[in-house]
């Protein structure tokens, strides 16, 4: 696929020093690859605030024009954008350009091999490089950044105590939705069930999948692509705005995420024992 103009664009700009592509982009023959997918994209960026507004972003994407700019709260201290254009959208994780470059300084001098505050630092980035990266703009040095996040830095993994904590969570969850029925807050306890707990068990599952060894991705759209039917009916969530339908969708999500979490505990047993 041609790279979109937008982007190529965003490569132009001086106070731009690097570009990631990452996701399905990346990788063209990726699963779920196709002419819809978005453009997944982590900025270096020296002016931060050139993407705090619609105005300053289309100024840096020329000609092509944004029929929707959405600014996302910023995650630890990454600003997140999406822009989205008539033929396409893009997704930008816009970093401090001193932040990353003296992440970078400590991995080129090998202190993730024995400090592990800089792992799990890099730990975030060897996130968004497991569906697959291509570095835009940047050149070698950049590369030789990416390439040892990818290749020396291993896919943060949740620990027993995060797995019990997302168990527990689940159930108050749970709760949470019977007292929702209770009062007669339907739509509400849909909606806790579809966006808050069903997402735990699909955290697990993903995380499951990561320490057999499997192919996985964080996003659904992808991951249901390869699970197999009797994975994919265990995290289905299907439910009517009733009492009774919501009840039974939230009793089996449960239930999912009661057996996935204990396999991960027998994981991390296992993993602890070595």
């Amino acid at each position: 696929m041609p790279m979109f103009g937008a982007v190529e664009k965003l490569l132009e700009s001086p106070a731009v020093k690097a570009v990631l592509l990452f996701g399905s982009r990346a990788r063209e023959d990726a699963i779920g690859s196709d002419s819809l997918s978005d453009y997944d994209l982590q900025i270096v960026t020296t002016q931060p605030a050139l993407f705090l507004s619609e105005q300053e972003a289309q100024r840096l994407v020329g000609d092509h024009p944004i029929k929707r700019f959405y600014l996302q709260p910023a995650f630890g201290g990454v600003l997140r954008v999406t822009l989205q254009f008539e033929s396409a959208t893009v997704d930008v994780s816009v970093v401090p350009w001193p932040r990353v470059t003296f992440l970078r300084l400590l991995l080129l001098l090998g202190f993730h091999r024995h400090f592990a505050i800089v792992r799990r630092f890099a730990g975030y980035i060897r996130l968004l490089l497991r569906g697959g990266y291509k570095v835009l703009k940047g050149g070698q040095r950049w590369e030789r950044f990416y390439n040892i996040i990818a290749t020396e830095v291993m896919v943060p993994l949740m620990d027993a105590a995060a797995v019990q904590n997302a168990m527990v969570g689940a159930h108050v969850l749970a709760d949470s939705i019977e007292t929702k029925l209770q009062r007669g807050e339907l739509l509400a306890a849909q909606r806790w069930l579809h966006v808050n707990l069903a997402e735990i068990a699909f955290t697990l599952a993903h995380e499951l999948r990561v320490r057999r060894g499997l192919t996985s991705f964080h996003d659904a759209r992808r991951l249901e692509m390869i699970l197999s039917d009797q994975e994919l009916d265990a995290l289905r969530v299907s439910c009517l705005p009733e009492i009774a339908s919501i009840r039974l969708a939230t009793r089996k999500v449960l239930m999912t995420v009661d057996a996935t979490g204990a396999a991960l505990l027998e994981h991390c047993r296992s993993n602890t024992q070595r």
